[in-house]
């Protein structure tokens, strides 16, 4: 359509108000074929260059142009394939074009009760948190990502070790950080206090602090590559999601405590903390001896530890 994202708002909301005031009216339509000659010639950006050229009117973001490139498509594609589909919205605003029926494709009622839909940005903050650096994650992807800071190495961290794997790699991640999301809003008195700036980064630290555990788990079978879990071992992972990851990132978060007892007040200390390297191994050995802890209350209730949930949902059959 000519102006197509106003154009296409403006039915909306007036299709939602009176249906049949929309009868008799027609929109001009421009329709952009691509040859695949032409694609091969622009490496598949061909697309994208489209889009930011005839969207002048539209506030674009810096960041935009990058969920067009080749990858992307490739992970959308991917994550839709998976059992269940996941939406992986690569460009903003498509989430709330979909209709009642496309979303009820992507309805889930475990981990809050949020839809299955990805947001590239908080797949990046996660899987970088993953990675090993929390801190990063929390504060610097966005000036990364948009070319804004002086760590030019970002775009190769990003796109070279994080968006070259696969779906399930990138989403077992982000489920952590949504399982964190979850421990936040259950640990404070209100919604208003899980947002409380300091839980942000604590939230990404617990990403760092669970997965570095489960890549513990797996060393002595798997490589670790670049450092993700295999895809079939974080394809395993998430189809027992349920069985060990709540009762795993709980103990975890119990190990925080003393880390941040002092932080609370203090977001400045507390963005610091989860920035500085020396730290990470501290994250380590406090969620260690929260795991050794909570394995020791587990075994008096004749519970077996959750060393042995992991084992089992990394053995399990991924579907």
């Amino acid at each position: 359509m000519v102006n197509g994202c106003q154009t296409t708002r403006s039915l909306w909301k007036a299709a939602s108000r009176d249906a049949a005031s929309l009868l008799g009216s027609y929109v001009n339509l421009r329709l952009i074929a691509i040859r695949e000659v032409d694609r091969a010639r622009s490496g598949g950006g061909l697309r994208g260059r489209i889009s930011a050229s005839t969207n002048l009117q539209t506030a674009l973001i810096r960041t935009d142009d990058l969920w067009t490139r080749p990858e992307q498509e490739r992970l959308r594609l991917a994550f839709a394939a998976l059992r269940p589909h996941w939406f992986y919205e690569t460009k903003r605003g498509a989430w709330n074009l979909l209709s009642a029926q496309e979303r009820a494709r992507f309805e889930r009622s475990e981990v809050g009760g949020r839809s299955r839909r990805i947001r590239p940005l908080r797949l990046t903050q996660a899987a970088w948190a993953a990675a090993g650096a929390p801190g990063e994650a929390r504060d610097r992807t966005g000036s990364f990502l948009a070319g804004a800071s002086a760590a030019a190495r970002s775009a190769d961290l990003v796109y070279g070790e994080i968006f070259s794997k696969q779906a399930q790699q990138l989403l077992l991640p982000m489920r952590l950080h949504e399982q964190a999301s979850v421990w936040a809003i259950e640990s404070a008195q209100s919604t208003v206090a899980a947002q409380e700036p300091w839980r942000g980064w604590v939230k990404f630290g617990l990403v760092f602090a669970v997965y570095g555990y489960l890549a513990e788990r797996a060393a002595a079978e798997d490589e670790l590559p670049n450092p993700f879990l295999s895809a079939a071992r974080s394809a395993r992972l998430l189809e027992s999601f349920e069985l060990w990851a709540p009762e795993l990132m709980a103990a975890c978060a119990d190990g925080f405590d003393a880390l941040i007892a002092g932080m609370r007040r203090e977001p400045a200390a507390c963005r610091r903390f989860f920035r500085q390297d020396g730290h990470l191994d501290e994250i380590r050995s406090a969620v260690r001896a929260a795991i050794r802890r909570e394995d020791r209350l587990r075994s008096m209730h004749g519970l077996p530890p959750l060393g042995s949930l992991v084992t089992i949902g990394m053995a399990a059959e991924a579907a």
